[in-house]
């Protein structure tokens, strides 16, 4: 029975000890803006998290040995909204669809901004969905949260993490 649980074991340690990193690369990164992350998710191979003092929203995005980091100031986004990609596979009758991307658009206040979109979810770097799609939805009832704060320090309800 033993051998039989040890990969289960072992990938389970194996992504613990992942998230945790990718939630230390993310908090490192925040602390750079002498901020500190009150809320966070992590979940593949991307970490987004809350400075609910500052009002500020940091996102980390790592792929092959590359991280990408975004620092998004919630004073300067009017909205936020889910935004997914899909494509229709199979015959008029019984069409499927893929869904292609999942994520996080951020409209700006300045309207001659475009929109910052945080990646959830990508087939091209993702083979299956897990949790995305559940996670974008939690972080739009965030940022709308911290948005109707309208630049004093974002409270969020403990119910959301």
């Amino acid at each position: 029975v033993a051998i039989c649980l040890l990969p289960f074991f072992l990938m389970n340690s194996g992504k613990k000890k992942r998230d945790k990193q990718l939630l230390q690369s993310l908090n490192d990164f925040a602390a750079k803006s002498n901020c500190s992350i009150s809320k966070s998710d992590v979940w593949y191979n991307a970490a987004i998290g809350l400075d609910e003092k500052n009002n500020l929203l940091f996102f980390l995005k790592k792929e092959n040995e590359t991280e990408s980091f975004k620092e998004i100031k919630l004073a300067e986004i009017q909205n936020s909204k889910i935004l997914t990609n899909s494509k229709a596979y199979g015959k008029k009758n019984n069409e499927s669809l893929l869904i292609e991307h999942i994520g996080l658009a951020l409209s700006s206040v300045d309207k001659n901004k475009p929109d910052v979109v945080l990646t959830f979810y990508s087939s091209d770097s993702n083979r299956q969905i897990h949790t995305e799609y559940q996670l974008a939805e939690k972080w739009v009832k965030i940022v709308n949260i911290c948005l109707q704060s309208k630049n004093r320090e974002c409270q969020v309800l403990s119910s959301f993490m």
